[in-house]
């Protein structure tokens, strides 16, 4: 946070210096009154930048619920603001609406406003990137303020172009500037609402608190759970309850009762992390990367609030309610489906209503051209039918969604389960090939040809590239039936295979470019034909994979070839 609040601070510092000398160069006095609001950005960066002292501190004697009353009161100081900077605009422009009377600008002064509207909107999403990361409403409200600052330069952009080519054409920067002073008022007032709400002592919606007794409830020895009380702070929700348990258990049993629930949260959030963490160190080791993740919790909310939003008389909304309980349901058979459950009779949302505010979480923070869903192909019936509702929600969902079905990963002794225990962990798959590569290298550092300090850094790099190949060379929607004699063969179609041939072929390379084994040939003929044809075939295997969207069409060609 205080990362991106020094860079909007020095962003805003440079172009307001610039906005200033441009427009007092190029005389355009509607250049210099945006310089002067670049300059008011700076208190809403600074209160970022020293709030957050204030609002991470810890709890205290006196602040038993932490300091994050401080975060709203912030974000309520920002978005006052930001109405009042709306509020100036909007009334400058009302006074000199019917003023034409502007000096002949200068196209020097263009410059400010440009480079505001550019700087600004990065700016913009950059912060608001990491305000939603770190479920900072300050820094959020921060970011929509860049938003208004690049939005604010567009009249004068527009005041310079017209003056410069026409000083009648002047007023277009009061009417300009009146339009954008409603947008960035509206932009204000939305800030400002929910801080105000969290100020008032507003606590959880009335599904979120039955939520939370259900998972109270469930918690072993909980018998009942009433007086359930929330209130927001910051990004954190605080929660009060009474719980009831067995009168005859101990007072220590019970204490260690109301610990588990208090410590709920906590718990799962820690899980959480160690989780992501964990795999973070398999995608390292792989070579994977993910931007950013949307995780099943995050979902949940948005999603069984659109799905209720779109709830009514069949034939007017999407999805229904159920004949025979309280679940709200997706009627599937009327578009060549089967009915699926998007929230059940207890008011939860299912996997139904989560992939639903997946689509929402996606678009919102990407708004793709094409959105690629990966699942295991017995999700292949599910999936279309989510779609399918998705679609009649936001058309866009649909359109711009591809499901691609994958098969299942299996052993050659069969299927995995994780109920049945027959799995078997990343880490420990790697280092069994690692271990497997190393015996049968055992043969070459006797030899001479390989350092035995290095056999075991080479075995790991094989084995990565052996199980990703033997998974990629199968085509998707098929399944793939992992076999380690095969997969870590040095010959045959398989991942070491096509390492050991790289690194011939750059061995061979690597000596033709000395001078005394340098050699000169000549390919004519049938033979230059063949060989200009596996080297032309190779954009057709890249295409086949892109339209596809299965690797293993590169994979065979590099076999092939």
């Amino acid at each position: 946070i205080r990362k991106i609040t020094w860079i909007g601070i020095g962003t805003n510092l440079s172009l307001a210096g610039i906005k200033f000398v441009v427009g007092t160069v190029g005389a355009s006095q509607a250049v210099i009154a945006d310089a002067v609001h670049s300059l008011s950005d700076l208190i809403t960066d600074f209160a970022v930048l020293f709030g957050v002292k204030i609002w991470s501190a810890p709890p205290d004697d006196d602040h038993p619920y932490g300091h994050r009353r401080f975060e709203a009161l912030i974000t309520t100081a920002i978005g006052l603001a930001l109405a009042s900077v709306a509020i100036g605009l909007g009334y400058r422009a009302l006074i000199n609406i019917r003023s034409t009377q502007i000096a002949q600008t200068s196209w020097i002064a263009i410059l400010g406003p440009t480079l505001s509207i550019l700087f600004k909107e990065i700016l913009y999403r950059w912060t608001m990137g990491v305000g939603t990361r770190m479920h900072s409403t300050a820094v959020i409200a921060n970011a929509w303020h860049h938003r208004s600052d690049a939005l604010s330069s567009l009249p004068a952009l527009i005041a310079v172009a017209a003056s410069s080519i026409n000083p009648d054409w002047a007023f277009v920067d009061r009417i300009g500037a009146l339009i954008i002073s409603v947008f960035i008022l509206k932009v204000a007032l939305d800030i400002v609402r929910p801080p105000l709400s969290e100020l008032t002592d507003s606590g959880a919606s009335a599904k979120d608190r039955d939520l939370i007794v259900k998972i109270a409830s469930n918690i072993r020895g909980v018998q009942d759970v009433h007086a359930v009380r929330t209130r927001k702070f910051g990004s954190k929700l605080h929660v009060d309850l009474h719980i009831l348990v067995d009168p005859e258990i101990s007072v220590r049993s019970g204490h260690d009762i109301s610990e588990e629930v208090k410590n709920m949260g906590e718990i799962y959030e820690l899980g959480c992390k160690w989780s992501l963490e964990y795999l973070e160190t398999i995608y390292a080791l792989v070579g994977s990367k993910f931007d950013h993740y949307f995780l099943e919790s995050s979902t949940f909310t948005d999603g069984q609030k659109i799905v209720e939003e779109n709830t009514g008389d069949l034939g007017k909304k999407v999805f229904v309610q159920s004949k025979t309980s309280d679940a709200i349901i997706f009627e599937g058979e009327n578009y060549g489906f089967h009915t699926r459950v998007f929230i059940n009779s207890e008011g939860l949302p299912t996997y139904e209503a989560k992939d639903i505010g997946l689509f929402h979480a996606k678009w919102k923070k990407y708004n793709p051209d094409i959105s690629l869903t990966v699942t295991g192909g017995d999700q292949d019936v599910y999936f279309k039918t989510v779609l399918e509702a998705a679609g009649l929600i936001n058309p866009e969902w649909k359109e711009k969604t591809v499901h691609v079905a994958h098969g299942t990963l299996k052993l050659t002794t069969g299927k995995m389960s994780s109920r049945t225990g027959k799995i078997v962990r990343a880490q420990d798959w790697i280092d069994s090939a690692r271990e497997h590569l190393e015996e049968k290298m055992q043969s070459r550092v006797e030899a001479g040809n390989i350092e035995k300090s290095e056999i075991s850094d080479i075995a790991k790099k094989i084995a990565i590239g052996a199980i990703k190949y033997a998974i990629i060379k199968v085509s998707a929607g098929k399944d793939i039936v992992y076999d380690p004699e095969t997969a870590l063969d040095f010959t045959g179609n398989s991942g070491p295979y096509l390492q050991y041939s790289y690194v011939r072929a750059q061995s061979i390379l690597r000596k033709s470019e000395s001078t005394e084994n340098s050699h000169s040939y000549s390919l004519q003929g049938d033979i230059i034909s063949d060989f200009q044809k596996i080297l032309n075939t190779f954009p057709e295997a890249v295409e086949k994979s892109l339209k596809n969207y299965s690797s293993h069409h590169i994979a065979n060609y590099l076999y092939e070839a």
